[in-house]
């Protein structure tokens, strides 16, 4: 018994006769191997099909993401930020402060004191050629004379000056960091994930055992997924995660 999660790619250039069939194939193939439930997380700037998937499962919003389309001047884009954000880059350059791109991970050792040096490995051993916000951080020592937005706004120049598409800066987990990026960027593209039910008897039989422990009825697909994963301690109203 297991659950899968994937990313789905780009569906663009398919017809919807091809995708739905190789949905089901997909899907036919995880029973055989005993997997009972798929979540996918869908990329807001990919066609990834939602439709097709729809027919099959569950879509559920997760609200907005932020996007930064790098098919202007770097002066129009900067140009649209909250004031405060401009204030903030010119403040950025005035200190002397700089962000470069470390191709080479070369301050790995340092950075991963942020956050995880186990993930940032795998991190590096993974990652192809991605114009992506994942994450970003300063030094504590430095962390109230730095102005964010001027590392975000590096990356922007960076990522603009390879000729990229777009500058992806992702979600906001928190209302700060929300607020922080609308005003770095208007366009905010939903970002959504699908959840189906691979093989609906198996799931049936987990659920009632789940209700049968907690003596509680499990929540819908839209909600925590797979519900018979659901911690005991948690609301079966809470929102949905991605």
């Amino acid at each position: 018994m297991s659950s899968q999660l994937l990313m789905v790619e780009d569906a663009e250039g398919t017809t919807p006769q091809w995708r739905r069939q190789a949905i089901g194939e997909l899907l036919d193939f995880l029973q055989l191997r005993g997997v009972v439930t798929l979540f996918l997380r869908l990329h807001p700037l990919l066609d990834s099909a939602e439709a097709d998937l729809a027919r099959f499962g569950a879509i559920v919003d997760h609200g907005p993401t932020f996007d930064i389309p790098l098919d202007r001047p770097l002066e129009e884009i900067r140009g649209g930020m909250r004031m405060n954000h401009r204030r903030g880059i010119r403040s950025f350059h005035a200190n002397g402060f700089s962000c470069e791109p470390d191709t080479e991970w070369r301050y790995l050792d340092e950075f991963y004191h942020l956050y995880s040096l186990e993930f940032f490995e795998q991190l590096r051993d993974g990652l192809g050629d991605i114009a992506e916000l994942l994450y970003v951080g300063a030094n504590p020592q430095y962390q109230q004379q730095v102005p964010q937005i001027g590392l975000y706004d590096r990356e922007l120049e960076w990522a603009h000056g390879q000729g990229l598409h777009d500058y992806f800066l992702d979600e906001g987990a928190h209302e700060s960091l929300r607020h922080f990026k609308a005003g770095i960027t208007k366009v905010q593209p939903i970002a959504s994930s699908a959840r189906i039910v691979v093989d609906p008897v198996e799931y049936g039989r987990l659920c009632a055992l789940w209700e049968r422990e907690h003596e509680r009825v499990v929540g819908r697909t839209d909600g925590f997924f797979p519900p018979y994963l659901q911690p005991a301690e948690s609301s079966m109203d809470e929102p949905a995660r991605a």
